[in-house]
């Protein structure tokens, strides 16, 4: 029994990882093949209003593949099949989403980074209420922004960016993994860290050699670089006004939270 379990893991996370990594290399070449690369470049080019002399037409829906496909299919179920995936896939994203950001504000509260109410756990619920409401308040607003184009070229910039997002935190993700690998002397960590730190270089490269993929246009990238950039700022500036309070406050310096508990 103990040999079995302790086994069941690595086969549980590797295997989900190897068969996720096949269905979104069927769905990549799958759409690649049937509607081409620079074709779709080109639908989304007028979509976001980028490609002078053309709009998208209102009564159309983005063209993103899974909506195309519906129009071009005939059959029904099938349709009917490809809307309910699409949906169920992008309620489990949201879902991922919320219980990670309700974490990290958690989290930051906890460690009196942040204000200590937004760590309030419901002792009914046993959520922290607190954090979710102000996930959902930044996320209104954020969605009010994107969906009603509030900002000039805002919804571009949202979803190229949010590619950028992933490459930044997953592959700062994978450099530690090497760096652990290295320190704790486990091979298996080390090795797994460069080729995921490789693969997501490699995906990177590959935006930068074919800008157009994902929309990287000059006045794209300008929101791009100042929406990180902001984040940055941001950050930064909460941490060292909050690390001060703190110090001025109650004598406590918050940048010796992890000197001797580590963060997980």
């Amino acid at each position: 029994m103990r040999s079995g379990g302790g086994s069941a893991m690595p086969i549980a996370i590797f295997g989900t990882y190897a068969l996720s990594v096949i269905f979104l290399i069927l769905g990549v070449w799958t759409t690649i093949a049937s509607i081409g690369i620079d074709r779709l470049n080109g639908l989304f080019a007028i979509y976001y209003g980028v490609a002078s002399g053309v709009s998208w037409p209102s009564s159309l829906p983005p063209p993103y593949p899974q909506a195309l496909l519906i129009m071009a299919l005939r059959n029904p179920l099938l349709q009917w099949l490809i809307a309910i995936g699409s949906f169920t896939w992008y309620i489990n994203v949201v879902s991922v989403l919320i219980i990670q950001i309700a974490r990290y504000l958690l989290a930051l509260s906890f460690d009196r980074v942040l204000p200590s109410i937004l760590a309030y756990v419901s002792p009914r619920t046993h959520t922290p209420i607190t954090a979710h409401i102000t996930d959902l308040v930044i996320t209104l607003v954020i969605m009010y922004l994107y969906n009603f184009s509030i900002v000039p070229l805002l919804s571009a910039t949202m979803d190229a960016s949010t590619l950028v997002t992933i490459l930044m935190y997953f592959m700062i993700i994978t450099i530690t993994a090497i760096v652990l690998g290295v320190r704790t002397k486990s091979k298996g960590t080390a090795v797994l860290g460069i080729y995921m730190t490789a693969l997501f270089a490699w995906i990177a490269y590959e935006e930068v050699m074919n800008p157009m993929a994902y929309l990287f246009v000059p006045s794209i990238n300008t929101y791009i670089i100042g929406f990180f950039a902001a984040l940055f700022v941001i950050g930064i500036t909460i941490y060292y006004a909050v690390r001060l309070y703190r110090l001025r406050r109650e004598g406590i310096d918050v940048n010796m939270l992890f000197k001797e508990i580590p963060p997980e």
